[in-house]
């Protein structure tokens, strides 16, 4: 990428944060977002197979669900390109008992998601909406509808 290219890209970025900051930048969708998926666990499948249609059903733009190994790949050096991340990050969770109508007693588990949008060109993060949710699939249906809104 050339210094020319870069330094337009940064000051870019630094007025449209500026105007909001902590926000994300109005040029966001501009880019391919890499969606970061779960590499570990006994149901990441079921995880990331859930995370791919979540956020295609929410989120029309470009994204590729990668893992962080593949951060690495020469493919997703190009900046200009590939510039954000979304992680998600289970930050924990409470069990809950719900009475049903028969006066039985179920239990449920009720994850506290914390969402990360990151810029990989400054090198930090932009924001991090906490996400409290008695599903995974409503969190991960967040970073869409949130790079949705930048188009309103």
């Amino acid at each position: 990428m050339k210094l020319t290219t870069l330094l337009a890209l940064l000051l870019v970025t630094a007025a449209s944060m500026a105007q909001n900051p902590g926000s994300l930048p109005d040029s966001i969708k501009t880019y391919t977002i890499l969606v970061m998926k779960a590499e570990k666990g006994i149901m990441q499948k079921m995880y990331n197979r859930n995370l791919q249609t979540a956020f295609s059903g929410t989120y029309t733009g470009p994204f590729e669900l990668i893992g962080k190994k593949d951060l690495e790949d020469p493919k997703y050096a190009d900046l200009s390109k590939y510039r954000y991340t979304v992680n998600y990050y289970e930050t924990g969770s409470i069990r809950q008992e719900e009475r049903k109508p028969n006066g039985q007693y179920i239990e449920k588990v009720v994850p506290f998601m914390d969402i990360v949008f990151h810029d990989r060109l400054m090198k930090k993060d932009l924001n991090r909406p906490g996400i409290s949710t008695t599903t995974y699939i409503d969190a991960m249906r967040q970073p869409g509808k949130l790079l949705e809104k930048k188009d309103k």
